[in-house]
């Protein structure tokens, strides 16, 4: 149908779907500063024409669709690279953070661990300048407290920014389930909007937006439906949104420690630890940084890297220090408790808290004819002042065998209750009486021991455990302290002790006399048995007289007892021929100038070729024809003169030495405190390395940042290209709509004139 009429509804469709395109126009411009908004186009298209006098006429204009403008390819790449970016810029930050704890600025920085390891090795070599220095050892003792409080500190540090992340992770779950929440509803608004197949434009923005959103937050995947929705998985395909209904994530375990995980709830409320799952945007940011860059401390991460670094600190530190003596002895009725323990059931030297597979030595097993050679320790016992001290050699191994060729040396499953028994019975051996009056003696401690030494160290009981086997509940706790053992050394009123020369490292595994207590950067601790008492500080070693020159001359016989040389005398050769006498030097003294002997004569004794001399002679009831210690002079070597007229002997007598030797306590011995000087250089060197590492991984988080930052810009000014409102071209469009519009008006205003012309002919 043609005519006046038709024209008319041309025009009025123009002036209509004209107004339609100013509106969208209009929109965009309005909505040019909202975030996430696609510009809109109308999509104008002819109505379908008439047929009127065999003629097909169009009936105008139509809005065809309202359509968004957006690539869905280019928009999830963009979304995805917007979670990596997120990652990766909250990981540059968290690194920031976690650079400045160290306080590494310069040489000066009297906070920083480098130059506290520095003062603290400074403080052995001042020490080892002047051993018997209280002075000294109590500026040692403050650089070390120092050095300990700063490891604590750092862990500290670590634990809280791991706890803020764990914080911040669960606040960041709460807006997750916000989100997915609002997806949800979306979905179903938009399901009833669009059921006559007409797009909600703005509604899908908004859903576009808050997906964008959960890119941010965390690495998620989009599943469109037939029906308009959009399903919403994480990367490992826990559903998050499905249709109209949503579900949560959660906060699970102990967040206070900063261990907290995060639980997929299902629709029943069961939940499942999705943690390792997530990996992008800012929550993947900040697990990595709390699970892998700062880490566990024992598994992974730089606190591990700490960790290590301390712990091989503290056990070369205690590894030294177990062999030497402070300027006296352990003093008389000292009960000295070591400081790790052993926790398995079976108390084996496999089961010490500090773990020392690689660090204890048990000796060479026996190979085919040849015997085992076990290690072990020297003990040294002296009388209630420290002098007369007596070496007891002890062998890692079971004393019924040691000396044969059979040595049964112990192993990592021996328990700690069978070396207390050893050790017990060789200081038996040695002293030739009950171990109850031997003086000194090792047992186990009971729970109650171990407790009561935590609590005079200063320390809480869990703190015996290393710090992840802490049970929660005390009774708890008890039933593990019931199960934990380690030695104890007990000296009486009449007796010191010390150590030296361990071969087995088996002291320093067990705490004893050491350095450090503790094997991370969370508990380590200066030994309260030095701590409290500066003298005990080991700078030095216990000296073995038998290292000191006996030398002797003929007509003397050289015994393999004790240590053996030549011994020069003087004075005039009288008395009986063939006479035997034995001549004793007793160097238990505590001062070189001290050594004395006795000169013995056993009467009616022929020499025998092979005869046991020492053996058949009787020290205590022989014929002493001297004693004292006048005759005796040292400087390289002891000499022995006898003096005249005290006793005579002539040429071809013959006389037995034996050597009896002892150990020195000196005041002046600075041997082990060098060496331990020399050990922090290494610690530092680890310590530097591990820096090295963080300041490298720091590097490297800020280029991969840079690199999809600059990939992440791209594809943004890609989308914005396709989905982004420009001014220019909305003014232009405008225009464009609004001259047809003036067209449109025009086309109805020429159609009422010729409908008034038509009218004014009828007239």
């Amino acid at each position: 149908m043609g005519g006046v009429a038709s024209i008319l509804q041309i025009g009025e469709s123009g002036l209509r779907n004209q107004q339609f395109g100013i509106n969208v126009a209009a929109h965009n411009i309005t909505n040019l500063q909202t975030e996430g908004y696609s510009r809109q186009t109308a999509e104008l298209s002819a109505q379908t024409p008439l047929k009127s006098h065999g003629l097909a006429l169009g009936q105008g204009v139509e809005v065809d669709q309202i359509i968004r403008n957006v690539d869905e390819v280019i928009n999830k790449r963009l979304a995805e690279h917007i979670s990596d970016l997120n990652l990766y810029q909250e990981l540059e930050y968290a690194m920031l953070s976690f650079e400045g704890l160290f306080s590494e600025t310069g040489a000066n920085d009297e906070s920083s661990i480098s130059t506290i390891l520095s003062e603290f090795a400074n403080s052995w070599q001042t020490l080892a300048n002047n051993p018997s220095g209280l002075a000294e050892r109590t500026t040692l003792l403050e650089q070390s407290r120092s050095l300990t409080e700063r490891f604590v500190v750092l862990d500290e540090d670590l634990k809280n920014i791991r706890i803020d992340l764990t914080r911040t992770i669960s606040a960041s779950l709460k807006d997750i389930n916000v989100i997915t929440g609002e997806l949800a509803e979306i979905n179903m608004k938009l399901y009833g909007m669009e059921a006559d197949s007409v797009l909600a434009n703005d509604m899908r923005d908004k859903r576009d937006k808050l997906i964008t959103d959960l890119y941010e937050l965390i690495d998620v995947r989009t599943y469109a439906q037939e029906n308009g929705f959009v399903n919403v998985t994480t990367s490992r395909g826990a559903i998050l949104v499905n249709g109209i209904d949503s579900y949560d994530l959660e906060m699970i375990g102990d967040q206070k420690t900063g261990l907290g995980q995060i639980a997929w709830k299902n629709s029943s409320g069961a939940t499942m630890d999705i943690t390792d799952y997530i990996t992008e945007g800012q929550i993947g940011g900040w697990l990595k940084m709390r699970d892998e860059i700062i880490g566990d401390g024992i598994t992974t991460g730089f606190r591990k890297d700490f960790n290590d670094v301390a712990k091989e600190f503290i056990w070369k530190v205690n590894e030294k220090h177990s062999e030497g003596v402070g300027i006296k002895l352990f003093d008389a009725d000292t009960k000295l408790t070591g400081t790790y323990y052993t926790t398995d059931e079976n108390s084996s030297v496999a089961g010490l808290t500090y773990g020392v597979k690689g660090k204890v030595d048990f000796g060479t097993p026996r190979e085919g004819e040849t015997k085992a050679v076990p290690t072990g320790f020297d003990l040294w016992i002296g009388d209630s002042s420290g002098n007369n001290i007596r070496r007891i050699e002890i062998l890692l191994a079971t004393p019924d065998s040691i000396g044969t060729k059979d040595v049964q040396i112990f192993s990592f499953e021996t328990s700690t209750v069978d070396i207390a028994d050893s050790i017990n019975r060789q200081i038996e051996k040695a002293l030739g009486k009950p171990i109850e009056l031997c003086g000194v003696s090792v047992s186990v401690p009971d729970p109650e021991d171990l407790v009561q030494s935590a609590t005079e160290a200063g320390l809480e009981a869990a703190s015996l455990l290393e710090e992840e086997q802490v049970p929660e509940g005390e009774d708890a706790l008890q039933a593990i302290l019931d199960s934990v053992t380690t030695l104890k050394f007990v000296s009486d009123s009449t007796s010191t002790f010390g150590f030296s020369n361990d071969t087995s490292n088996i002291l320093a595994a067990y705490g004893i006399n050491t350095f450090f207590t503790g094997s991370t950067i969370s508990n380590i601790k200066v030994n309260s048995v030095v701590d409290n008492t500066s003298e005990y500080i080991a700078a030095g070693y216990i000296k073995d007289m038998k290292d000191v020159t006996y030398n002797v001359s003929l007509p003397f016989q050289v015994t393999d007892n004790g240590s053996t040389g030549r011994i020069d005398t003087e004075g005039p050769y009288t008395g009986d021929v063939k006479g035997l006498y034995a001549l004793r030097i007793e160097a238990n003294a505590d001062n070189k100038d001290d050594i004395q002997y006795k000169l013995h004569k056993f009467e009616d004794k022929e020499l025998t070729d092979g005869e046991d001399l020492l053996a058949a002679f009787d020290w205590e009831t022989e014929t002493t024809l001297y004693s004292g210690k006048d005759p005796v002079t040292t400087d390289d070597k002891v000499k022995i003169t006898f003096p005249n007229g005290d006793f005579q002997y002539i040429a071809g007598e013959t006389y037995l030495i034996e050597v009896k030797a002892g150990g020195v306590v000196s005041p002046s011995s600075n041997e082990n405190a060098f060496e331990l000087y020399g050990l922090v250089e290494s610690v530092q060197d680890d310590y530097n390395q591990v820096l090295t590492s963080i300041g490298i991984r720091s590097l490297t988080i800020s280029r991969e940042k840079d690199i999809v930052e600059v990939a992440t810009d791209q594809l943004s000014e890609l989308r914005d290209n396709i989905s982004g409102v420009s001014l220019d071209e909305e003014f232009t469009t405008l225009i464009e709509f609004q001259r047809a519009y003036q067209a449109a008006a025009k086309i109805i205003k020429t159609t009422d004139e010729m409908l008034q012309t038509a009218l004014g002919l009828l007239r």
